[in-house]
């Protein structure tokens, strides 16, 4: 009997002993019913991963920043539109469309960039489908070029096919040069429409239609950058038609906002 009593308390010793030595290096204690669910001991905080750095590891084998454009603001090229003084964008823009077959894409001028995981930009081009007799368009053709310099077609957007709204009938797409200095009448009958004109200021980028009517005068289709009177005014991208009459008097007869972004 004393030896037994003996026996139950060395055991009791070395049991208390292990434990204590356990405490002292940090050991997890043993799972109670209340640390367990279904048999299965329960993670602790700080094993278990909190929900955003769960979502930060599924984006990081899912989500490629170098090659997905983020959103963020367009800058419009104010004054700047030439593809001469657009030579970074010029050249993300041939990368992008080499080896294109079946559809031919000429720039008029580089509207704007915006900046993302690499840059996006936004060119407007008179685009035709490569076929006898195929009649052009005028769209803005969008291209991103990632960091490492490679560039891909994005999308397009048309702007112009011939139809406005708020005018009747249909207009000539214009297959020549676009710049208003190398359109005598056009430039004429701009000039005369806004030389009056107090609240806002419209500058000609592109001539890209005419309409004409039989009893009438022409209406020209031009896109400008468009500045309010205001010094603090922010400048947009809009479609102004205008109208001269048989007297030579010329007047804006519309205008369209064009705003840039993907659909």
């Amino acid at each position: 009997m004393m030896k037994n009593r003996m026996n139950q308390k060395l055991v009791a010793v070395v049991l208390g002993l292990s434990m204590a030595l356990v405490a002292c290096k940090g050991g997890k204690p043993f799972p109670t019913e209340e640390s367990s669910v279904g048999g299965k001991m329960t993670e602790t905080g700080s094993e278990k991963n909190s929900p955003s750095e769960t979502k930060k590891h599924e984006e990081g084998t899912t989500f490629d920043r170098e090659e997905t454009p983020m959103v963020g603001g367009w800058s419009i090229n104010k004054g700047h539109f030439s593809p001469e003084e657009n030579r970074d964008a010029m050249k993300a823009f041939h990368k992008a469309i080499n080896g294109l077959t079946g559809y031919y894409y000429e720039v008029v001028a580089v509207l704007g960039s915006q900046v993302v995981a690499g840059t996006n930009y936004a060119y407007l081009c008179r685009g035709n489908v490569v076929v006898p007799d195929a009649e052009p368009t005028y769209l803005i053709l969008y291209v991103y070029e990632n960091l490492i310099g490679k560039a891909r077609i994005l999308d397009s957007q048309s702007i112009f096919t011939g139809n406005l709204g708020g005018v009747i009938g249909d207009f000539s797409l214009n297959n020549g040069k676009t710049e208003l200095q190398e359109n005598a009448a056009v430039s004429a009958a701009f000039e005369k429409a806004v030389a009056n004109l107090a609240d806002v200021s419209y500058e000609p980028i592109a001539y890209l239609g005419l309409q004409a009517v039989d009893g009438e005068g022409p209406t020209y289709a031009v896109l400008c950058l468009e500045k309010a009177g205001t010094a603090s005014a922010k400048t947009k991208l809009s479609m102004i038609t205008i109208y001269e009459d048989l007297g030579g008097k010329a007047k804006i007869r519309s205008t369209e906002d064009v705003e840039l972004g993907l659909s």
